[in-house]
């Protein structure tokens, strides 16, 4: 089965806030497609995940722009849809410094692809908003002419196509995991302790859970993670998991 594909293009982006001493960031953008779950296991899974509501998600990632306020990536990353109805779906496009420690997240927006004309392909400004701490969906913005609002986290120019064929290279379906919890986990140091995490591996791709540190074989570590992995149809019966 060959299935549609979300295109989103990362042009570029412009006044993004600096960040650090230097006045300065190393930008990269982060693109989420959001689709809600119906199976109760990843509904469990989800219930803590970055997005309010209950959902599955597949990230894909531009590579990064050092010492700039306005990158340029030039770059798409490509989803796949179940079905060309998309107009009920989200995506969730963020903006990144990648720190030395740890990266930190500058603006965010959330695109309706309901408000998206697909029969024209071209580049929009959106206008990165501060993060909610909720995780709600803010409503998506645009502007192309300044006002009497700053742009104060930057803006982004993003297009967005729907493909109905994809290259013969590319997966065609998705394989998700959810880790959930353990229990009666044996300790591996005097202490009696132990501080597990857990690695999905399908084919050369591996993922890594967070580790619960300090955990003695009566606990029971949550973890409520999910993965997805890229697959091919025609030989998912020679992968393995």
């Amino acid at each position: 089965m060959v299935l549609p594909v979300l295109s989103v293009s990362v042009q570029c982006a412009q006044e993004l806030p600096p960040i650090g001493s230097s006045g300065l960031v190393d930008p990269y953008v982060a693109v989420k497609f959001k689709k809600l779950v119906d199976s109760p296991l990843l509904v469990d899974a989800m219930s803590n995940a970055d997005f309010g509501d209950v959902c599955c998600c597949q990230v894909e990632k531009t590579a990064a722009q050092f010492r700039t306020l306005d990158p340029d990536w030039k770059e798409n990353v490509e989803f796949p849809v179940l079905s060309t109805e998309v107009k009920g779906e989200t995506v969730e496009v963020q903006c990144w410094h990648k720190g030395t420690v740890r990266d930190r997240l500058i603006g965010v927006v959330y695109v309706k692809l309901s408000d998206i004309n697909f029969e024209s392909v071209s580049h929009e400004w959106y206008v990165l908003e501060k993060p909610s701490k909720s995780g709600k969906e803010k409503g998506t913005k645009r502007k192309k002419e300044r006002d009497d609002d700053e742009w104060e986290y930057g803006r982004i120019s993003l297009a967005f196509q729907l493909k109905t064929q994809r290259s013969q290279s590319a997966a065609d379906i998705m394989i998700r995991v959810a880790v959930l919890e353990a229990k009666k986990l044996p300790s591996r140091a005097r202490s009696g302790l132990s501080d597990p995490y857990f690695v999905v591996q399908f084919e050369k791709t591996k993922k890594k859970t967070q580790v619960r540190f300090k955990q003695t074989p009566q606990d029971r570590p949550s973890w409520s993670e999910v993965f997805s992995f890229d697959a091919w149809a025609d030989r998912l019966d020679r992968s393995d998991l």
